[in-house]
């Protein structure tokens, strides 16, 4: 995870969203769908501010 900020403001940069794992969508793979995330340090960042509706998360 990049910890870096951007000159001290609350901007989160791409890498410090999420260490993408890419889940391989199979007939098996179950996703749920959350407008919202929270980040191991207890952020809670919206997708709506990412261009999104919502964040696809794989379970199994």
């Amino acid at each position: 995870m990049n910890n870096e900020r951007n000159n001290g403001t609350n901007e989160i940069k791409t890498n410090d969203v999420i260490n993408e794992t890419v889940a391989i969508e199979t007939p098996e793979t179950k996703f749920i769908f959350r407008p919202y995330m929270t980040l191991k340090d207890g952020r809670v960042i919206w997708a709506r501010n990412y261009g999104k509706r919502a964040f696809k998360i794989p379970v199994a």
